[in-house]
């Protein structure tokens, strides 16, 4: 085997890792979505949390899969950003087009999403990979409504709207974490060296404020960093330096930087459940909340050696966004270890993941990785 062979092996390793480990986390979390309180997670799941995969049932709508190891929106969004950049393999420059289009097709499925029908474009190609993924499984409200606007957002010009959805007032700009669980795998992208940047401009699609789309740009930069092989400090201060370039990026900063020191601390389901209240948030489902829960697991799972599931375990037992931290820190920490890495046991529990190993192969030979 020569090196370049070697090299390309690696990558679609971590690649499979990237889509399986977000899938992980995410099928973990899932249960304990909608929970509100620490005490109602470990009164339902046990003093250590989640630490096995649990039945799956959506709280607030009718989704299309359910049970033990149900994958939601974190992996079947990720799923399309994969199938943009396969679409746009020998169109680089159409990227976000063909990732809003992903995104647009993926949302005429979820609850309210038919008023997005119209804006479908029966003109591409999808990689037949993707459509196991084009199912009901609790979206967002405003990305709904993002889209719904019938327009792309973008940094320079963020997405304005008051609407409803779901019988809920929808205001944007979006500052929740929808962009950052579906971008990690932009990492990946051959075209474009700037993953920070390359990671904002998907974010803005829908999440127009400065959090969201700093966050976006975080993770991206954060998951590149592994994928080259850095460690997660190292990672981590090379995304901490390129954020600090950008405009208004002191709350995002602040939130990252907290989030890691606090992980250095004990690896406790209260402190990482304590870390959105401490950054000053009640909503623990926006943007800076997540990054600050998902900088203090990756930062606990180093710092004190803790494996892939004790990690994934501390990721989702809180009361916040469990499913979307624990895709996260599932995305970061599979791209670092690879396929191999992850625990097995686990990786056949999930429902889809037959499927999402067609996809990652496909991408892999689609973009000559």
């Amino acid at each position: 085997m020569t090196d370049s062979q070697s090299a390309s092996g690696q990558t679609a390793s971590r690649l499979m890792g990237c889509l399986l480990g977000g899938a992980l986390g995410d099928a973990l979390g899932a249960p304990a979505e909608g929970i509100r309180t620490l005490e109602g997670v470990t009164s339902k799941f046990g003093k250590a949390g989640l630490s096995k995969m649990h039945p799956y049932t959506c709280p607030w709508e009718t989704v299309s899969h359910t049970g033990i190891g149900a994958v939601t929106d974190d992996t079947t969004m990720h799923a399309a950003t994969l199938g943009a950049m396969m679409a746009a393999a020998h169109r680089p420059e159409q990227l976000h087009q063909y990732a809003w289009q992903g995104y647009v097709r993926w949302a005429i499925q979820q609850e309210d999403g038919l008023r997005i029908l119209p804006l479908v474009d029966l003109t591409v190609d999808w990689p037949r990979e993707l459509h196991p993924f084009w199912f009901a499984c609790g979206a967002g409200r405003g990305t709904i409504a993002a889209l719904a606007t019938g327009k792309a957002g973008s940094i320079e010009q963020p997405l304005q709207y008051d609407t409803v959805i779901r019988e809920k007032r929808v205001v944007g700009p979006n500052s929740g974490c929808g962009g950052m669980m579906r971008t990690p795998v932009l990492a990946f992208w051959p075209h474009v060296f700037d993953k920070f940047r390359l990671g904002m401009e998907n974010g803005a699609l829908t999440h127009g404020a400065a959090d969201a789309y700093l966050a976006t740009g975080c993770v991206t930069e954060l998951t590149h960093g592994v994928v080259q092989g850095l460690s997660l400090p190292q990672a981590f201060n090379r995304m901490s330096a390129r954020l600090v370039a950008e405009p208004l990026h002191e709350a995002t900063l602040a939130a990252c930087s907290y989030g890691w020191q606090a992980g250095t601390g004990e690896p406790t389901l209260e402190a990482i459940d304590a870390v959105p209240r401490a950054l000053g948030y009640k909503n623990a489902f926006l943007a800076l909340p997540v990054m600050g829960q998902v900088a203090f697991a990756l930062s606990a799972s180093h710092h004190h050696g803790l494996s892939f599931k004790q990690t994934l375990t501390l990721a989702v037992s809180h009361s916040g966004d469990s499913d979307s931290v624990g895709a996260i820190v599932g995305n970061v920490l599979g791209a670092a270890c690879g396929e191999q890495g992850l625990p097995q046991d686990w990786v056949k529990q999930i429902q889809l993941a037959p499927q999402l190993q067609a996809l990652g192969h496909h991408a892999v030979k689609r973009l000559s990785l």
